[in-house]
């Protein structure tokens, strides 16, 4: 990894946050942390939980977050808390693939 990073100029990891079939994401909210390369430093983000879908199609089932951080990428873990304590509901993550360039 250090290779890499002291021979490129940008980085980029997108990571692609999902509901299941029939679901859409909602008004409630949860945090997410994603724990990076330093085992020190993490990126906090607030994600949109997954409800029930009452129409066909009716929102977006997914949300995309982008880093961009040389010092700090790849993403190693991701962990998701609730502040009511539900974490009943379905959904998934996808973490692609590290770019340096």
């Amino acid at each position: 990894m250090r290779f890499l990073r002291l021979h490129s100029r940008r980085v980029e990891q997108r990571v692609t946050f999902s509901c299941p079939p029939g679901h859409r994401l909602g008004q409630t909210r949860r945090e997410a942390k994603f724990m990076t390369d330093v085992s020190k430093q993490s990126y906090l983000a607030t994600i949109q939980d997954c409800v029930p879908a009452m129409e066909v199609d009716s929102s977006p089932r997914e949300s995309v977050l982008q880093f961009e951080d040389l010092d700090l990428l790849p993403l190693r873990d991701v962990a998701v808390s609730s502040h009511s304590g539900d974490l009943t509901q379905q959904f998934g993550f996808t973490i692609g693939p590290v770019c340096f360039s």
